[in-house]
C-alpha cells in the first residue's frame, strides 16, 4: 500500500481559521485564491480586504495572523512586510457589512434583485453525451456521493472492505459489476491499523487475492482524524483546509473511490441540524467527489429506533435527512430476522444480512435485496506467544449468499428416497399440519435420517423438511387431500 504524500498526512493536523459564518469563509477563500504569487501589489490588495473582514467582526482575532501566514506561504520578500501590514491596517478602518460582503464576494443567487441570466438549452445529439461513469454496480458513481446505512454490528465495515478489494482487483467478488480495476482509499475512523490489517488480510485469504492482484491501488488508513467541520456556539463552518487536503490527496493518488467509515466521525456538526448537515454534505463531501473526480461512499449509522416494521430504510439514518437527500444512492443493510431464517430453513439468522438500494436518483429502483453471509476465516497468526490462548484470530468476511430456491431444499434427495416417502405417505394417514403428532414430515425425517418424532427432530431440520414438502407439493410429487376426523375435515398429504 503506497505511502501518502506529505500533504495528505497533514489532514489530521490541519486547523480551520476561525470565521463567523459560511459567507465570510467563501469570501476569504476567494481573496486567497486571487492572491496568486509573491508580488507586493497582490499582497497589499489581499491584506486590505482581509483587514475589512476583521473590522466587520468576521475573523475574530486571527486576521493579522492569516495575512502573515499567507505572506510567508507565498514567499513575499520580507522587506515588503511593513507595506503589506499598512495595507491591512487601512482595511481595518473600512467596516464591511454583511450585505456588502455578500454583494462583493458571493455568487449572485436566483432570488437576488441583481440581473440573473438563465442558460439557453442547446440540443446536442444524445449519442454524444458521455455515459454515466458507474464504478461499482449501480451504487458508486464518479463525482457523486453514495451512502450505506445500517445499525451497528450488521456488517457495514466488513462489506466495505470486500467492496474495496473488488474495486482494487477489478473482480466481482460479491456479484456486482466492476468495469475495471480502480484506485481505492478506505479511510476508517474507528479501527486501528492493526485491526484493519487483520480484516483486510482475512478477506484476501478467503478470496485468494495476492498482493500483485491489487498492486498499489488500495490505500487504507486508520487512527487518523478526518473532521471536515468546525462547530462552535456560533454555528458550524466547513474546515476548508481539511477538505482541500482531502481533495489534493484524491487528485495526487488518482483515487476513484473514497470510503469514509463511519460518516459521523468525519464531522462535528449537530446531526439534527438540517442546515449544518446540508453544509457538511454540499460543501464537504459533495465537493470532494466533484473536485476530486471520484465516488465518495459514506457509512452511516441508523437511529436506535427504526421503522415500525423493524426494517431500516434510507430515512432511518441518524439525524437530519439532509444526508440522505444529498446522496445519489443509499444502500440499506438489515440483519436477517428469525422469521426469514425459518423461511430459508436456517438454524439461526446470525451472520446473515441483506442489502437493498432504498434511494436511487440515477437509475430505477429494483426493490430486490441482495443477501450476504459472514464466513469465519483463520489468519493462522497464532503461536506460543499468543497470550489469548487461541491458535489464531478468526475474522468475519462478507460473502454473497443466495436465498434458497424451492428446488434447493430437495437437493441431495435421491429418486429412491422420494419414492419411499411417497409409498409410505400413501400407505398411512399423515397430516399436513406440522403440529400434528402424525405429521407427514416425520415420515420424510425417518427416510432421510432426520428424526421421526417431535422429540428427535431438531427445529432446523423441521424447517428444512417443511420446505421439502412445500417443494414436492408444488411440483405435484405429493398432493393434499381432506378427510373427516372427529366431525372436522383435516388436510393430509399423500
Amino acid at each position: 500500500m503506497a505511502a501518502l504524500p506529505v500533504k495528505v498526512s497533514s489532514i489530521a493536523s490541519a486547523e480551520v481559521r476561525p470565521r463567523r459564518n459560511t459567507d465570510a469563509e467563501i469570501a476569504l477563500r476567494k481573496v486567497l485564491s486571487d492572491w496568486k504569487g509573491d508580488f507586493v501589489n497582490d499582497a497589499c490588495h489581499a491584506a486590505t480586504q482581509i483587514g475589512s473582514f476583521h473590522s466587520g467582526g468576521w475573523l475574530g482575532h486571527k486576521a493579522k495572523e492569516i495575512v502573515l501566514e499567507e505572506f510567508d506561504l507565498r514567499k513575499v520578500d520580507d522587506i515588503h512586510w511593513s507595506t503589506v501590514h499598512a495595507a491591512f491596517k487601512n482595511g481595518c478602518d473600512a467596516v464591511i457589512t454583511p450585505a456588502q460582503l455578500r454583494a462583493r464576494y458571493l455568487p449572485v443567487a436566483a432570488n437576488d434583485n441583481e440581473f440573473f441570466e438563465p442558460t439557453v438549452f442547446e440540443w446536442e445529439d444524445p449519442a454524444s453525451i458521455p455515459v454515466r461513469d458507474w464504478i461499482y454496480g449501480r451504487h458508486l458513481i464518479r463525482r457523486h456521493v453514495s451512502a450505506t446505512i445500517a445499525s451497528g454490528a450488521v456488517g457495514k465495515t466488513s462489506l466495505k472492505i470486500v467492496e474495496a478489494l473488488a474495486l482494487a482487483t477489478g473482480r466481482p467478488l460479491l456479484g456486482q459489476d466492476v468495469p475495471k480495476p480502480s484506485r481505492v482509499w478506505l479511510f476508517n475512523l474507528e479501527d486501528d491499523k492493526v485491526e484493519l490489517r487483520r480484516r483486510v488480510s482475512a478477506a484476501m485469504i478467503h478470496y485468494n487475492i495476492k498482493p500483485e492482484d491489487i498492486g498499489d491501488r488500495l490505500h487504507i488508513d486508520g487512527e487518523k482524524s478526518l473532521v471536515i467541520t468546525k462547530t462552535t456556539r456560533t454555528g458550524t463552518i466547513i474546515n476548508v483546509p481539511v477538505v482541500d487536503a482531502a481533495i489534493e490527496a484524491v487528485e495526487a493518488l488518482e483515487i476513484d473511490v473514497l470510503f469514509v467509515d463511519p460518516f459521523i466521525s468525519s464531522h462535528d456538526a449537530p446531526e439534527s441540524d438540517s442546515g449544518a448537515m446540508d453544509l457538511v454534505m454540499k460543501s464537504g463531501w459533495v465537493r470532494v467527489a466533484r473536485e476530486g473526480n471520484c465516488a465518495v461512499e459514506l457509512c452511516h449509522h441508523t437511529t436506535k429506533a427504526d421503522t415500525s416494521s423493524g426494517m431500516a430504510t434510507a430515512m432511518s439514518g441518524r439525524g437530519s435527512g439532509a444526508v440522505v437527500f444529498a446522496c445519489r444512492s443509499v444502500m440499506v443493510l438489515n440483519p436477517m430476522t428469525h422469521e426469514e431464517a425459518k423461511a430459508a430453513a436456517l438454524q439461526s439468522p446470525s451472520g446473515y444480512f441483506s442489502a437493498k438500494d432504498d434511494k436511487q436518483n440515477l437509475t430505477l429502483k429494483t426493490g430486490s435485496r441482495d443477501w450476504y453471509k459472514m464466513e469465519s476465516v483463520s489468519l493462522g497468526n497464532g503461536g506460543t506467544g499468543n497470550l489469548s490462548g487461541l491458535r489464531s484470530d478468526n475474522i468475519g468476511v462478507v460473502t454473497r449468499w443466495q436465498w434458497p430456491t424451492q428446488a434447493s431444499f430437495v437437493e441431495g434427495v435421491t429418486s429412491q428416497q422420494l419414492l419411499s416417502i411417497q409409498d409410505r405417505l400413501k400407505a398411512g394417514a399423515y397430516r399436513k399440519d406440522p403440529q400434528a403428532k402424525a405429521w407427514a414430515g416425520y415420515v420424510v425425517g425417518e427416510v432421510l435420517g432426520l428424526g421421526s418424532t417431535k422429540e428427535v427432530m431438531t427445529g432446523h431440520d423441521k424447517q428444512r423438511v417443511r420446505r421439502m414438502l412445500d417443494t414436492w407439493l408444488k411440483d405435484k410429487q405429493l398432493e393434499v387431500y381432506e378427510q373427516k376426523v372427529n366431525r372436522e375435515f383435516k388436510e393430509f398429504i399423500a
